[in-house]
């Protein structure tokens, strides 16, 4: 029997570029099928600024899963410590030199894989001060909600614990301090799978002996951390005892390495494991039913104008929904406003609760754009046919169309309907016939005429017409032997018929016949 390296001869999962030290620290799934890689001094984001990438199994070869995760800036050394869950989908990682808070403060990362790449989850959880170096040593239970960080070189060295309650890391008890300075207590930790349990090593403690090391076992009581029995210490002085520490997952063995011991000779090193047999009180135990996180959405695909979804829950109800930023999503009910929403591809998950018995769902969600249309400007007179409807008065209005992505289309029309207009009415008088708008007109009345205005619609013109007639009179007239008559615009002397034409009160001609 021996042990066969996974993958064809040649397969090793190789750092990125010279000098990258990739495999500075390692962590691998329950399933042996993730694994995540520390490659400390890779300068994907500056100098040394680390980076850690993931690798899935497919039964061949080991294939990158998402990007890589790289340190924020130039000397981080991200990948200094890593550690991946149970089932390999949430990640914790240390970056012990980063300069965020002070000179080397360092801080811890942590990540999910979302079906497509490795999302944050909350925010960077910061060292403290100066040379604090938190991120050195970095755990994550079974279910990944919980999470122990390092920062050893804080004077004695402490230790801070998380959890994750589906939106951020919040602190669990108080930090835990070494017994005393330069301890570098939490220079190594393990975590259970429940998260309950924790062990610390602090390789420069001298309880017995100088720098001979110790670990501690903590236990969670609910309300803080409680040492767990005594201190392990180690077998004599120089052994660093706590170098790197384990437990399986019910905390119940752990291991504890002294890499300077000098057992089997100088600085050979030893590894210790401890088992806890005590059992003071009988041990009461609780079978859950296992959770399920199934829910869906009526689509996955929606319009930015669609109505607003909310899933249906067909398995454990209570838990909390989450989504990469860009999606507007409540927490509790898994509401999701379209409108406030960013367009995109998005994978809401779903967590039933933070018990050993919790499951987690995704699904997708696509939200596409809407599509305002033209807008059409129209003038007419009487109605006008749009779209199936007939409009008979001045109006802006709109039409939604379905597109052919399945969106609505909102188009709108500008409409002036303009009315038959009435001109204003002409008072003429006339004595005899009179020419209007092409007709002729000799008696009185009240005409009207239809023209065209000049916005293309029917105008009527209005005539109030008074026709005042000719006046026509004969008069006779005698006159004495050598007498004269003023008539036809003269004096007259003889007999005859004479015409003279005067103008009546109302500016018509009138003939006057003399004889």
């Amino acid at each position: 029997m021996e042990w066969n390296q996974l993958g064809s001869s040649g397969s090793d999962i190789d750092g990125e570029l010279t000098g990258d030290q990739s495999g500075y620290a390692v962590s691998i799934s329950s399933s042996g099928n993730t694994v995540a890689v520390g490659a400390i001094r890779n300068d994907g984001n500056g100098s040394s600024s680390g980076h850690v990438r993931v690798y899935e199994w497919d039964g061949t070869v080991w294939n990158q899963q998402g990007q890589d995760i790289d340190g924020d800036n130039g000397g981080d050394q991200l990948g200094y410590a890593v550690d991946l869950n149970a089932s390999g989908n949430r990640l914790v990682v240390g970056a012990p030199f980063n300069d965020d808070v002070d000179f080397d403060a360092g801080h811890t990362k942590a990540f999910e894989w979302n079906g497509s790449t490795w999302v944050q989850m909350g925010a960077n959880i910061e060292g403290a001060m100066f040379d604090d170096k938190m991120g050195t040593a970095v755990a994550m239970n079974a279910i990944g909600d919980r999470l122990i960080t390092a920062a050893p070189l804080f004077d004695q060295g402490y230790v801070s614990i998380y959890a994750w309650d589906g939106s951020a890391w919040n602190q669990l008890g108080a930090s835990i301090q070494g017994e005393a300075s330069g301890d570098e207590f939490g220079h190594s930790v393990a975590i259970s799978a429940s998260g309950d349990r924790i062990v610390v090593g602090a390789i420069n403690n001298e309880g017995t002996g100088n720098y001979e090391g110790h670990a501690r076992i903590f236990d969670w009581n609910g309300s803080t951390w409680v040492q767990f029995d005594q201190d392990i210490d180690g077998e004599a002085s120089g052994d660093l005892f706590g170098y790197d520490v384990a437990t399986n997952d019910p905390g119940d063995i752990i291991m504890v390495s002294g890499n300077k011991n000098d057992g089997a000779g100088l600085n050979a090193g030893h590894v210790r494991a401890y088992q806890n047999n005590a059992c003071t009180a009988p041990v009461s135990v609780t079978i859950l039913p296992g959770e399920d996180a199934g829910f869906s959405y009526f689509d996955s695909v929606y319009c930015l104008n669609n109505v607003d979804p909310t899933p249906t829950i067909s398995g454990t109800t209570g838990g909390l929904f989450s989504s990469s930023i860009g999606l507007v999503i409540d927490s509790i009910t898994g509401f999701i406003s379209l409108n406030n929403s960013s367009l995109g591809s998005y994978n809401v998950m779903y967590i039933t609760s933070t018990s050993d018995c919790a499951d987690t769902a995704t699904f997708p969600i696509e939200i596409i754009p809407s599509f305002i249309g033209d807008t059409l400007v129209q003038a007419v007179c009487d109605t006008f046919e749009w779209n199936g409807t007939t409009y008979d008065s001045t109006g802006f209005y709109s039409d939604t169309l379905l597109a052919s992505s399945g969106c609505d289309s909102i188009i709108y029309l500008d409409l002036s309907v303009l009315n038959l207009a009435l001109g204003d009415t002409a008072f003429l008088t006339s004595c005899d016939t009179i020419s209007w708008n092409g007709n002729d007109y000799s008696t009185s009345g009240i005409y009207t005429d239809t023209l065209t205005s000049s916005i293309g619609c029917d105008s009527i013109a209005i005539l109030d017409l008074t026709v005042n007639q000719h006046f026509y009179a004969i008069d006779s007239m005698g006159i004495c032997t050598g007498d004269s008559a003023m008539l036809a615009g003269s004096y007259q002397t003889t007999s005859g018929v004479y015409y003279d034409t005067l103008q009546t009160t109302a500016g018509c001609d009138s003939i006057v016949e003399t004889t």
